[in-house]
């Protein structure tokens, strides 16, 4: 008998009967569920001020779930989609999707990182990108998830695929969105990997990024691509054919996802090195005036500068502790400003606490209040500390 390419998933609770019981494992009342399920998509999700840029530098749209949407699929995904060893993702899979767990309690992270390296000491690389991915995953693939890869009723995979899209199609900033785009492939994926193994090719998926490799040089992707194409046309997923892209190590270095994988582990090109290098001497000289360091504008240029050495730490740099040890001698100081934000904060989460203590958004405001005492502490220790003693009454006991 031959086994699923992912392993049935029921979720804790076990099978999903029927509504009913689906609104008890979602701990939602029918009438609010019923309300949900009557909003058109422009009620549900209102378009993200600030757009995500792609690599090409368009804008990429993403979406906010409404309050009454966020907290339900957040629910689908604590109490359905993240029930721990629930569903056996594969290990060509990396991306959004929880790190996994081996065999002997050690952590296999699913990063683009561990991605990389599934491709070391390649000598061909085959790249293939899915265009505009969630757009393109329709209601008819979400159904086909809930019923043949969790076996739920029909009433119940309608009514769960209903409450995951925007219209008719994925919408980017979904809680649910990441996971069932993981998903979606899950009955041809597996086929298609074992075939491309058989012809001696490493593959993987970071989210809409396919990656094929060789250990030969000047490898023929012919075939592997046309096994992809007609992967991704039986869902109706096109591919961007202007970034597929062939690249030989006798040609050029070969990168995949920003790493060079021509060695033994994943390594940051120099390039990338010296121009993270760069950025902590930028950050220095800018941290010389001491007046700017207290800007929201050095704060925001000295954490993407930190994210950025983070990078060498992830890739096991030598330089990492170096640059990191320089970073946190001009850290960032708090202004008058953060000092008075932090004031009305705690007032205004202070008389919210016992109405909406429990909900998403007073959880986040709490947590960037926290932050901002943090950095209250780095200049006004006494003042950080009292302030903190008020906060402890006000600590959020869950997110809905």
């Amino acid at each position: 008998m031959k086994s699923k390419p992912y392993s049935s998933m029921r979720g804790s609770n076990g099978p999903i009967r029927n509504l009913d019981h689906l609104c008890t494992i979602l701990d939602v009342e029918r009438r609010v569920l019923d309300r949900v399920l009557a909003m058109p998509g422009s009620q549900r999700y209102a378009l993200a001020r600030s757009r995500a840029a792609k690599s090409d530098g368009s804008a990429r749209e993403v979406f906010n779930p409404c309050r009454e949407v966020r907290r339900i699929q957040l629910k689908i995904v604590k109490r359905i989609l993240k029930v721990p060893g629930a569903v056996r993702w594969h290990d060509f899979l990396y991306g959004s999707m929880p790190n996994q767990i081996d065999a002997h309690g050690n952590e296999l992270k699913k990063d683009y990182v561990t991605c990389a390296a599934q491709h070391c000491d390649a000598r061909s690389v085959l790249k293939i990108d899915i265009k505009d991915f969630f757009g393109n995953i329709h209601s008819d693939t979400i159904m086909r998830i809930w019923t043949e890869l969790f076996g739920y009723p029909g009433d119940v995979a309608f009514v769960l695929t209903n409450l995951c899209l925007k219209d008719d199609n994925l919408p980017q900033g979904g809680i649910t969105s990441s996971y069932l785009a993981m998903l979606c492939l899950f009955d041809l994926e597996a086929k298609t990997v074992a075939t491309l193994r058989l012809k001696g090719l490493r593959y993987t998926r970071y989210v809409d990024d396919i990656t094929i490799s060789s250990p030969l040089s000047n490898y023929d992707f012919e075939l592997a691509l046309a096994l992809v194409r007609a992967m991704l046309i039986s869902r109706a997923l096109p591919i961007n054919e202007s970034k597929v892209k062939r690249v030989s190590l006798s040609t050029e270095a070969i990168t995949v996802h920003g790493l060079r994988v021509n060695f033994e582990t994943p390594r940051l090109p120099a390039a990338e090195v010296g121009r993270i290098r760069a950025s902590v001497k930028t950050i220095e000289l800018l941290a010389a005036d001491t007046s700017f360091s207290s800007t929201p504008g050095f704060r925001k240029s000295f954490n993407k500068c930190m994210g950025r050495v983070n990078k060498l730490k992830r890739v096991g740099h030598s330089q990492h502790s170096k640059l990191l040890k320089r970073l946190q001698a001009v850290r960032p100081l708090p202004s008058r400003r953060d000092i008075k934000k932090a004031v009305a904060s705690i007032r205004t989460l202070s008389a919210e606490f016992h109405s909406r203590g429990n909900t998403f958004g007073y959880r986040k405001r709490y947590y960037i209040l926290m932050e901002r005492l943090n950095l209250i502490a780095r200049s006004h220790k006494e003042l950080a500390a009292m302030l903190r003693a008020h906060v402890k009454r006000i600590k959020p006991s869950y997110v809905d």
